[in-house]
């Protein structure tokens, strides 16, 4: 085998066995059955089994190598973000399928804000009617749902989602014990602000503001960049580069 591959299917295997909680040197890759692997999510599997494909090859060139170096790297930052508990993943796929175009990223903060400040006008202080339960409880569920999706997605994500599940229900339930519904609303819409401006923010770091009429030119990656992980390069498309699919 190739030194470079036996080096990076070495930090494939550490990184396998790391987040499967094995013992060190007891996963070896080229003989791991990954379909058997069913809780395992696709985006840890993909790596390991195009990994497997390059090792089985005899003559590597240096895109092989280059691509094998990339898959490593991909791996490695999927197992960094694996801390949401498995039965949590449903939240990370709600979460990819969000954040596919900008319309329903955007959405997905707008309508709890609009929900929020629709409760803090309508639903009541000192008494609790059944329209405030069902306006609240909806909105409580609502939230749980969208906010736990993007929470999930993000470092310590299982401790975040239940930390902001046990606040959501426990909030609910205090504001009908003391007949406050309109202040959990009020809560809810400064939590969904919080989270949509840290979102813009990201969004103008990312994307540089252009002064006038002219804009930076937009790069064309080449052909072996196409293989490569990058920012503009985003996993699902290297894998369909790799398959053929262009």
């Amino acid at each position: 085998m190739h030194p470079i591959i036996a080096g990076e299917v070495r930090r494939a295997e550490a990184l396998l066995e790391g987040y499967l909680a094995f013992p060190p040197e007891s996963i070896e890759l080229e003989h791991i059955d990954l379909d058997r692997l069913r809780r395992m999510p696709p985006r840890i599997k993909a790596p390991l089994s195009h990994l497997q494909i390059l090792v089985q090859k005899r003559n590597l060139s240096q895109r092989d190598l280059a691509i094998a170096v990339n898959l490593v790297d991909e791996l490695s930052n999927q197992v960094s973000k694996a801390d949401v508990h498995p039965r949590l993943e449903i939240l990370r796929d709600i979460d990819s399928a969000l954040s596919k175009n900008k319309l329903s990223h955007f959405m997905r903060f707008v309508v709890p804000m609009i929900l929020a400040a629709m409760g803090m006008v309508y639903c009541h202080i000192g008494n609790v009617e059944f329209r405030d339960v069902f306006f609240i409880g909806g909105l409580t569920i609502l939230m749980l749902i969208l906010i736990n999706s993007y929470l999930a997605g993000r470092p310590y994500g299982t401790v975040l989602v239940s930390a902001f599940s046990l606040l959501a229900i426990g909030g609910t339930l205090l504001t009908f014990f003391y007949e406050v519904p309109a202040k959990m609303a009020g809560a809810y819409l400064l939590i969904s602000v919080i989270i949509f401006l840290i979102e813009i923010i990201k969004g103008i770091a990312k994307h540089p503001t252009k002064y006038g009429n002219v804009s930076e030119p937009r790069y064309v990656p080449t052909s072996h960049e196409l293989f490569e992980f990058k920012d503009d390069n985003d996993h699902s498309q290297v894998l369909r580069h790799l398959k053929g699919d262009f």
